[in-house]
């Protein structure tokens, strides 16, 4: 959480620039999440427009005026005040005066990735913030201050954020202390971060002392010839960073600290909050003018009250965003599919409009592609390129697991133009067909040996991990397009998956031609129904997939990247156990397979049809720990 101070004696000024449009137009329904119980009781969250917001600071500044008490800071200019013994200059902040400073605002802003938080959080979080920076009536020994809270929406960066202004003369009459207030903000901003579950604004303790320790033991290597830092097990390096620590009280505070928070994979293609409330916005309006044109007696969008507009556009806010879904389906089309062709016709018969990008001049070389959901009455298409949906679906990159041969690369072009004119696929493939129920037992027996060949390849090989993580988030895609109606556990564990597939660079390791075993798994999926026939094989599958799941999750915990880590683990434990209900059991498997010999026969002669893969395995996953956010107590307020 980002605070940040700015001192001033325009109260209404502030006032209405919180209530108004914004540099950018980027304010939204302001409104009061809390403050003052007396205002709190007169606008509760109400949107609020210039003369509720000129009421608020007239409210605000009464002590001042009506007690004729100034509160001033000094003004401070950077000055040369001399030389050094080298020549150079030394500067000094010099006082040049005094001006009027009773006005306290204080932004308190999260990170984008965040995403937003509720007005009852967001309360909750204003409240603790002023009581411990002191503003408050101290259990009723001192007159309080007199403050607001106002949250209007997310900023032009896409940060969701509140703004405090609080009047820094007492009921009383008294001032409040403002003594040393921007490293106290800081400290108590480190404290709310830790009790309201926020990500850290610097790097935790654990982090900073890995960083530390791997230093040294490279510098260390140098002379002494021992084996690289990335080599080491995760238990060793953790052995390692705790000689860091003075008593072992401190290293497991830096143990919790690193599970609840580790770093951010910056490769990941972001989803920019802005966008998200943009859409979110124009699908509820849409919806609301449909339900108006059938005669449910809907008042105009207009007309709606701003909490009723607040409480739709939140509802679709929470639904699966747009592109996300889109990523979902993409995904689990290109994973399924053989061949550029399939994949093609795969997404157009998963609902999505399809739209190629030609070279110049060229009518048979696709260069890239665009999809779109297909929209409802009133609403309009929204194309994304594949690039924008995540780094690992552009199209040379998708490119890079299937045959690339003449024969593909034209029937592949065929399928695009046929596409692109809404016409009907030029040469329907297995999507169409029924699978052979033999291929279930096969390729599950083919992800047993692949999981097992995980075993010996380099966690530090981050292409071949891309791309096994990309794979297994494909077959859960996959599956989740065929049998959720709605995003479910399969979903969220395909979009935790996909996460860890995206590099920055583009993979340099040349990829095997033909069809993966995970391919295949997920080719499997897409035709499935859920608990219907062929149950138990799914059953087995599932196994075999969060078998993948937690070796991606060993190679995070092994990277030290342990906020992902802990991701992959919840829903690999809490919401595919949902699924994992709603199967059969497996029942055990034979003591010899035929099957099982050969595809391990191929696997030792490297002739396995798969994409790279690499990754340590671990026998289980520790079960996540939940965190409650604290509540916000209605009843505590300054006594009036």
């Amino acid at each position: 959480m980002i605070p940040h101070i700015v001192r001033g004696d325009r109260m209404a000024g502030l006032m209405v620039y919180l209530a108004g449009p914004g540099r950018r137009n980027e304010h939204t329904e302001p409104h009061l999440v809390a403050g003052d119980p007396a205002l709190m009781a007169w606008h509760d969250d109400d949107e609020l427009d210039r003369d509720a917001a000129l009421a608020i600071a007239k409210y605000l500044d009464r002590p001042r005026k009506a007690l004729g008490v100034d509160v001033t800071m000094g003004v401070y200019e950077r000055q040369v005040t001399g030389r050094d013994d080298a020549g150079k200059r030394i500067f000094k902040n010099v006082k040049v005066g005094e001006k009027q400073a009773h006005v306290w605002h204080c932004s308190l802003s999260l990170r984008p990735e965040e995403g937003r938080l509720t007005d009852e959080q967001w309360g909750a979080i204003a409240g603790e913030f002023i009581k411990r920076m002191g503003f408050d009536d101290h259990e009723g020994t001192k007159a309080p201050c007199r403050w607001v809270a106002v949250h209007h929406g997310l900023s032009s960066k896409g940060n969701d954020h509140i703004h405090l202004a609080v009047n820094l003369v007492r009921e009383d009459g008294t001032k409040a202390s403002t003594h040393n207030d921007y490293n106290r903000v800081q400290q108590v901003a480190r404290d709310l971060e830790r009790e309201f579950d926020l990500l850290p604004l610097v790097p935790n303790e654990y982090e900073t002392a890995r960083a530390h320790t791997r230093a040294a033991w490279e510098h260390a290597r140098r002379t002494d010839g021992r084996v690289p830092w990335d080599e080491l097990t995760g238990e060793l390096q953790d052995a390692e960073v705790s000689k860091q620590f003075a008593t072992d009280q401190a290293w497991q505070r830096a143990l919790t600290g690193r599970d609840r928070h580790g770093p951010a994979d910056t490769a990941e293609r972001a989803y920019d909050p802005a966008e998200q409330e943009a859409q979110a916005r124009g699908r509820a309006r849409a919806k609301h003018e449909r339900n108006r044109r059938h005669g449910r007696g809907e008042v105009p969008w207009e007309q709606l009250p701003a909490a009723e507009k607040h409480a739709r556009i939140s509802a679709e806010l929470r639904a699966d965003e747009p592109r996300r879904a889109l990523a979902r389906t993409v995904r689990g089309c290109s994973t399924a599919a053989a061949d550029e062709a399939e994949f093609v016709r795969r997404m157009r018969r998963a609902g999505l409009l399809v739209r190629p990008r030609f070279a110049d001049g060229r009518t048979d070389v696709v260069t890239g592609y665009s999809v779109a959901t297909r929209p409802e009455a009133g609403e309009r298409a929204i194309w994304y390129g594949g690039g924008h949906l995540a780094r690992d679906l552009t199209l040379p990159r998708l490119r890079q697991a299937w045959p690339d041969t003449p024969a593909a690369a034209t029937a592949a072009a065929g399928e695009w133009t046929a596409a692109k004119r809404n016409r009907r696929p030029v040469a329907p493939g297995r999507e169409s067909a029924e699978v052979d129920p033999r291929l279930w037992e096969l390729y599950a027996t083919e992800v047993d040996v692949l999981r097992e060949r995980l075993r010996s390849v380099p966690i530090h090989d981050r292409d071949t991990w891309a791309q096994v993580a990309r794979d297994t988030a494909g077959a859960f895609a996959a599956w989740s397009n065929r049998v959720e109606a709605v995003p479910g556990p399969l979903a969220a564990t395909a979009d935790a998956l996909a996460k860890s597939a995206q590099l920055r660079r583009q993979s340099v390791h040349p990829k095997a031609s033909g069809k993966a075993s995970v391919g295949g798994v997920a080719m499997l999926l897409a035709s499935a129904t859920m608990a219907g026939q062929g149950a138990i094989a799914q059953a087995a599958m599932l196994r075999q997939l969060v078998m993948l799941a937690q070796a991606v999750y060993a190679m995070h915990r092994a990277s030290a990247e342990h906020h992902r880590a802990a991701h992959i683990r919840h829903v690999a434990e809490r919401r595919l156990r949902e699924v994992a209900d709603r199967l059969p059991p497996v029942p055990a498997a034979p003591a010899h397979d035929d099957r099982a010999a050969e595809a391990a026969r191929v696997a030792a002669t490297g002739q396995v049809r798969a994409r790279p893969i690499g990754s340590p395995v671990p026998n289980r996953i520790d079960p996540a720990r939940r965190h409650q956010l604290a509540g916000h107590d209605k009843d505590r307020g300054p006594e009036r």
